[in-house]
């Protein structure tokens, strides 16, 4: 796992991925990713992508939510998820 204050979340959203994928998992909220700043990444070889939104960079990396889904769900969102702040995030699925 990547320290609380680096900059890379590609190796703990990796571990999260096969973790998902091995168990068929399509979404999955995320507490506590203390991820910083808003983001989203495209896990490739999982099928996997993931939106966070948590402090901004210069603050304490506490907190923090976000959604992992599975690309093909995606593609059949009305919209992206939204983030209203590091503790909140909406998710809209017809």
């Amino acid at each position: 796992m990547d320290a609380d204050n680096s900059s890379r979340p590609h190796r703990r959203t990796a571990l999260i991925a096969s973790e998902l994928s091995r168990y068929n998992v399509d979404t999955a909220a995320l507490s506590e990713t203390r991820l910083a700043d808003e983001g989203s990444l495209n896990v490739m070889a999982s099928g996997i992508y993931f939106f966070w939104k948590g402090l901004p960079a210069n603050s304490r990396c506490i907190h923090g939510v976000g959604f992992a889904i599975g690309t093909k769900l995606l593609r059949t969102l009305p919209e992206s998820p939204i983030a209203v702040s590091e503790r909140l995030m909406t998710l809209r699925i017809l």
